[in-house]
């Protein structure tokens, strides 16, 4: 049988309430001209009127409030009788019976039924047997028929409360499916357990709400306890959350094989519910280990099947999402716990700094203090014994940080061998300071690991909140410090100064907005031109990245290039300089005498070893229209080229017309390692280092074996750093074939280049040969 509400949002027991209404509402119609053509003075006629229209009234508003009015049981036979008596035709009151049946039997308990039906069953002969008198003349007595119609007016009534008790059936098994569905839904929403009860409470009570004087309980019992869970109902609200052991017996009984009391003595389930008479119990699943529990549900009358399965689906729901929520926490747990220490990680000891300094904003007192701590020589320790020695070290690391910082401080690791410390705003700074020499003395003794007993330091750095950092401000500013403490020494502990570490600072700051740098377009490319010794022609450009950051200012290559290499943004970056010098090289190749300038782009060993390097090269040349002759890859440590896969792209590009150059020859470079694993077509050398007189390999100066290098390789030689026409007159002698520099021009934008470009001829002059 479907349970589904109708289209019109009524239910089928609305429905026949409805029809009722209207039924009896059409019958006392009826009986409204029988009233008004009696033979009968008026104030008779306007008593019946009166007694008529008030059944109608009593009718409506029972289907309006859904339930009887109070003491209708009384006054509804006495109106009858009053209608029934002042009709034309005496026998009319038993359809003033049905009407009544139809509109108002269909509301309230059976006893009410049973009462309304008994009074307007004697309803019936009493007005009849008062039409004479009413009349005040003899009429014919219908005594007869009327009593023989009385078991068919009784059996009517019965029908009638068959019908009820079917859809009230009906419609409490549809109301405790939409429940229990919106309760499902709920449940598995809930994250926390506390909720989840109040919720189990909540649709407990609902659902006994569908059946007055239902009650019922959850038990749960242990080896060494046994609670209440949830009560609801009938139940005694003055029950305590244990449960005595009679009671548990007497449940565990009805759940299983002996749902009687004990003989001679009373029910122990009385004490829940003094006013349930009959119990039913059912044994469930759930809880966890050792763990029993115990459905009760009791009430006045036998407990009906529908509500036995119904409390028992609530609580199988409950269980499933109490175990959601047991996993859940577990996954939480994980999520924010580091998995081999158990201690918080870097994103919950955020969360905890934020509260922190949000309490210290709020209340202007306290000064939350952080600690970050980094072991020294942690390395070592992996590299002699293992990983797994490794991480007996941090178990016992962190298990003696929580022990020296004390209740009230958050410990957490940041992973490696990094870890935090978020100590309580109410700790003076003297002692915040005093606690971490302590930590830092309790960390360098020696730790004992299952093979080997081993001595690490630890550097830490310590800052306290002041206006106006904020959290990532404080976590920053504790990092800071720990750096210089590493850097001065390592194994000490030092405090954060804004004017001491300033430079720290900064470079902490660069390192926290790299990450979107490109994305936002702060990262643009100068251009640093290349002029031949000889002619004075501009042979080449130099890609050089620039950062304009919207704090600190414009950024050179040098600055940020090698923090870019540590954090791996480095291959972004590249890509990007590599894409847009590609497409700004197609434009200025149109210009006049520009049309065989190359375009030179710095590359590193990382960056050569990404698989998809080569490809990347390709794809930027070609969307730009660039020839592949036209570019220059200069490798700024080609001694670190080793992987197979850097050497494989590097032969791969150069035979399709790349270039590539082998930059900072000082005389230590290996220019025929590099020529054994990769094609070199020119090597580029440091101005300034080949001129110093004091730079010398061997027996001569690095300009003269650079030379050297140059005529039996047959590779050209350019000079960088080049700031002076006496400096290029000297590299032109020795046989350099290019230079760039302040001498030539430094470093420009996009529009600027392709302006100098467009320069007169011999604004840069060409050193004179001879």
């Amino acid at each position: 049988m479907s349970t589904a509400a109708p289209r019109d949002g009524r239910s089928p027991q609305d429905r026949v309430r409805f029809f009722g209404l209207l039924a009896g509402g059409i019958g006392f119609a009826v009986m409204l001209p029988q009233v008004l053509t009696a033979d009968l003075p008026v104030g008779r006629r306007v008593v019946g009127v009166a007694a008529l229209v008030l059944l109608v009234a009593s009718a409506i508003a029972t289907y309006r409030r859904r339930r009887p009015l109070p003491l209708d049981v009384l006054f509804v036979p006495v109106l009858t009788v009053l209608v029934g008596a002042n009709l034309a035709n005496s026998m009319a009151t038993m359809s003033i019976y049905l009407d009544v049946v139809f509109s108002l039997a269909l509301y309230g308990s059976h006893r009410r039924a049973l009462a309304l039906t008994v009074l307007m069953i004697a309803a019936i002969p009493a007005s009849i047997g008062l039409h004479p008198v009413a009349f005040g003349h003899a009429v014919s007595w219908h005594g007869p028929e009327a009593l023989g119609n009385l078991p068919q007016m009784a059996l009517i009534s019965v029908i009638v409360r068959v019908l009820v008790t079917a859809l009230q059936a009906q419609e409490a098994a549809a109301r405790r499916v939409a429940l229990l569905a919106g309760t499902g839904q709920a449940f598995l929403g809930t994250r926390e357990l506390p909720a989840l009860h109040a919720q189990l409470h909540d649709a407990a009570a609902a659902l006994c709400a569908f059946t007055p004087g239902l009650a019922v309980a959850l038990a749960e019992r242990t080896p060494t306890s046994a609670r209440l869970l949830t009560t609801a109902g009938a139940v005694a609200t003055d029950l305590g959350p244990g449960v005595p052991a009679e009671v548990l017996q007497r449940l565990a009984g009805l759940a299983g094989d002996d749902p009687r009391p004990p003989a001679g003595q009373p029910d122990p389930l009385t004490a829940l519910a003094p006013g349930v008479r009959h119990w039913r119990a059912a044994a469930l699943s759930g809880g966890g280990a050792d763990v029993e529990r115990f459905l009760l549900v009791g009430s006045p009358a036998p407990v009906r099947d529908g509500e036995l399965v119904a409390f028992r689906t609530l609580v199988d729901q409950f269980t499933l999402a109490e175990a959601s929520c047991a996993s859940h926490a577990r996954l939480s747990h994980r999520a924010s716990h580091d998995e081999l220490t158990g201690l918080p990680t870097r994103a919950l000891f955020l969360e905890r700094t934020i509260d922190a300094v949000d309490a210290s904003v709020a209340t202007g007192t306290g000064r939350a203090s952080v600690l970050n701590i980094d072991l020294d020589d942690f390395k070592q320790v992996n590299d002699r014994h293992g990983h797994a020695g490794g991480d007996e070290l941090l178990v016992e690391i962190g298990a003696r940080m929580v022990q020296v910082c004390g209740p009230g401080s958050v410990v957490a690791r940041f992973g490696g061998d990094e870890f935090a410390v978020l100590l309580p705003a109410a700790l003076p700074l003297p002692e915040v300071h005093a606690l971490a020499q302590a930590l830092c003395a309790r960390l360098v003794e020696p730790v004992h690991l299952s093979t080997a007993v081993v001595t690490v330091g630890a550097s830490i750095g310590v800052a306290s909140w002041q206006p106006p950092l904020t959290a990532h401000d404080l976590v920053r500013c504790a990092d800071i410090a720990m750096y210089s403490a590493k850097a001065r020494g390592k194994n000490r502990v030092e405090v954060f100064e804004a004017g001491r570490h300033g430079d720290i600072a900064r470079h902490r700051l660069m390192e926290d907005h790299l990450a979107s740098a490109v994305e936002r377009g702060e990262v643009v490319v100068t251009y640093r031109p290349a002029v031949d010794l000889t002619t004075g022609r501009c042979v080449a450009v130099e890609a050089v990245p620039q950062w304009d950051h919207p704090t600190l200012g414009p950024l050179a290559a040098e600055e940020f290039l090698p923090l870019a290499d540590r954090s791996g943004r480095l291959l972004a970056i590249g890509a990007h300089v590599l894409r847009t010098a590609c497409a700004d090289l197609a434009g200025w190749r149109t210009l006049p005498g520009a049309g065989e300038v190359r375009l030179a782009v710095d590359v590193t060993a990382r960056q050569l070893t990404d698989p998809a390097f080569a490809d990347l090269v390709l794809g930027a040349a070609g969307a730009a229209g660039v020839p592949l002759d036209a570019l220059v890859l200069e490798l700024v440590d080609a001694h670190d080229v080793e992987a197979d896969t850097a050497h494989r792209q590097l032969r791969e590009l150069a035979g399709r017309g790349v270039r590539v150059c082998v930059e900072g020859f000082t005389g230590g470079l290996d220019i025929g390692g590099a020529l054994r694993s990769f094609p070199v077509h020119e090597v580029k050398v440091d101005g300034a280092a080949v001129l110093d007189p004091g730079a010398r390999a061997g027996s001569g100066t690095v300009l003269q074996l650079a030379t050297a290098v140059s005529a039996v390789l047959g590779l050209p030689l350019v000079a960088q750093d080049v700031d002076t026409p006496a400096q290029a007159e000297l590299l032109r002698a020795a046989g350099v074939a290019a230079a760039q520099g302040r001498w030539v021009a430094p470093a420009m934008p996009r529009a600027a280049l392709a302006g100098w470009l467009a320069r007169p001829a011999g604004a840069v002059r060409a050193v004179p040969a001879g």
